[in-house]
């Protein structure tokens, strides 16, 4: 396993057992709510669904997600961001 690979693993194992991963994924859940990008992006599935209503799951998944990226509040991504950064020096500082 290379080095960086071997450190993805680390960071990857640390985020789920120190329970940051479930922490981070809320608090986004939290923000993207309360924002109304949910009612937004809800909004976009069921204008999809009206243009083509035999659309798959697949199709509609590619159709929408560029669209529901871009929604994201630029606030909320850059706080989120920022709880990954401090997460990842932590887990840095650990390993050096």
């Amino acid at each position: 396993m290379s080095d960086s690979a071997e450190l993805r693993s680390k960071i990857q194992q640390e985020l789920i057992q120190s329970g940051e991963y479930d922490k981070i994924s809320l608090h986004l859940k939290q923000q993207l709510l309360s924002n109304g990008w949910v009612d937004q992006i809800r909004s976009l599935t069921h204008e999809e669904l009206s243009k083509n209503p035999n659309i798959n799951f697949e199709e509609l998944n590619q159709s929408i997600q560029n669209r529901s990226m871009k929604l994201i509040p630029s606030d909320v991504r850059e706080n989120s961001l920022i709880e990954i950064k401090t997460f990842l020096e932590g887990v840095l500082e650990k390993e050096l």
